[in-house]
């Protein structure tokens, strides 16, 4: 997307154009302009309603991907029914950036006889531009645009200040809950006081200048900054505050190696204690740092219990196994988690990091012929019975003789099975013994038998 500049609009007229014209690669930006039109409009050079009156191609050389080549954009000629801002002219070319090898994916798609309301900013090489990621738009979609844009034939009733006040957590999915509380507005020898309303407040008929919003915390809760400072450029202008929150609740502790060593970079998580067996358990997650300490914060008051790789899948980014506190081969403690009541653990060690192994797999039926040119599964069924779903798996192909290399973890118990996706519904056909993984230069014989 273009650099923003000031200035003024020229229009020029052409049919058809090819021309080398060097686009720093400073130029553009991918998305750079964000927020409500109130808050965005000044930063445009022209707003207008205009109709396509014809799509030609002009070649821009570019140098952003380290190579000088030329790249086909499209050049829209368009016939202009109204202007809000940035000129008069009754046609507009309007550059759109990678119109025939869209670039970074901005490219807006116009037709020739469409009617759209641009929002576009002058490049460093002279064209107005708009991109996808503009509010450009349609105009039979722009119903909420044209509604703003009305507002600037007007007097200003001047200015907006609004937001939304959530209670953000890893436990909500599908939206964040709202939180009612009070907003205060202070600033240009104002103070006004708000409440929200399904979590969103806002003050309007404002005047130009800066102003602090300040949100008050309700009980129970904790949260980020509770103070902001938004200015409005003019009496038309918009800016907003969102605060967030999350229960006052935090579990601690240290994780240690066997011997007693801090670690590092291990992930701790807090997991509902009604669900934290299942293969998708309910939890947050935290890193240790250089101390091995460890911080959760934000779940909702509760039962849960706390451990290193709760979902028992070891992977690159979790290389451990299972461990829940107090491990040491304890049973499983139930934490209550209560808002603004910390719980602080003691250390707990765990194994690991696993070894990371490559081994070679031979796999034959029953009767003794390889399972050749057969994609295969490496299931992970460590501390759990094989199920009639896959679980934790890794896919493989052998060759002519049923052979097969695949990677595993040190310790860790796997089956072998071979699967019919041919269904609705996947389907184990043949599937060998339980074995565990270890270092070994001899490929490991698997015997597939037939599922029941």
């Amino acid at each position: 997307m273009a650099a923003r500049a000031s200035k003024p609009m020229t229009m020029r007229r052409l049919s058809f154009v090819v021309a080398l014209l060097l686009i720093p690669r400073s130029a553009f930006a991918v998305c750079s302009i964000d927020g409500p039109l109130c808050q965005t409009y000044t930063r445009f050079d022209a707003i207008f309603d205009g109709t396509v009156a014809a799509i030609d191609r002009l070649d821009l050389e570019d140098d952003s991907l380290g190579k000088r080549r030329v790249i086909g954009h499209r050049l829209v000629t368009l016939a202009v029914n109204k202007t809000w801002r940035g000129g008069r002219d009754q046609r507009v070319e309007l550059l759109l950036w990678g119109g025939y090898e869209v670039f970074f994916g901005e490219s807006f798609d116009v037709t020739l006889g469409g009617r759209y309301v641009i929002f576009a900013s002058r490049a460093p090489n002279g064209y107005l531009m708009t991109s996808g990621c503009d509010p450009s738009v349609s105009y039979d979609r722009a119903g909420p645009t044209l509604e703003f844009l009305s507002t600037l034939e007007k007097p200003p009733t001047g200015g907006r200040v609004f937001g939304t006040t959530e209670l953000v957590s890893d436990w909500f999915s599908g939206g964040y809950p709202p939180v009612e509380t009070d907003v205060v507005l202070t600033g240009q020898g104002l103070t006004r006081t708000a409440g929200t309303r399904n979590g969103r407040y806002e003050f309007s008929e404002l005047p130009p200048g800066e102003f602090i919003v300040r949100v008050t915390v309700p009980p129970g809760l904790a949260g980020g900054p509770t103070e902001g400072l938004v200015r409005l450029s003019d009496p038309r202008a918009c800016d907003g505050v969102a605060f967030t929150f999350h229960p006052d609740t935090k579990v601690a502790g240290t994780i240690t190696s066997m011997d007693g060593k801090p670690l590092e970079g291990v992930p701790v998580s807090l997991a509902d204690a009604d669900s934290w067996t299942a293969d998708h358990p309910k939890a947050m997650t935290a890193r240790t740092d250089e101390a091995g300490t460890y911080t959760l914060i934000g779940a909702p008051p509760g039962r849960y219990v706390v451990g290193v790789n709760v979902a028992d899948s070891v992977d690159g980014l979790n290389p451990y196994p299972r461990t829940i506190y107090p491990g040491a081969g304890e049973p499983p403690a139930v934490l209550t988690v209560e808002t603004g009541v910390p719980t602080v653990l003691a250390s707990m060690a765990i194994r690991g990091p696993l070894e990371r192994l490559r081994f070679d797999v031979i796999v034959v039926r029953e009767g003794g012929t390889p399972a050749a040119n057969s994609r295969v599964e490496l299931e992970d069924i460590t501390e759990a019975p094989p199920s009639d779903a896959l679980r934790r798996w890794r896919a493989g192909l052998t060759d002519g003789r049923g052979r097969v290399t695949m990677d595993g973890w040190v310790s860790r118990t796997y089956i072998v099975s071979i699967w019919d996706y041919s269904g609705d519904k996947p389907t184990r056909l043949a599937v060998s013994r339980p074995f565990t993984a270890a270092a070994s230069s001899e490929p490991l014989r698997i015997v597939l038998r037939r599922a029941r």
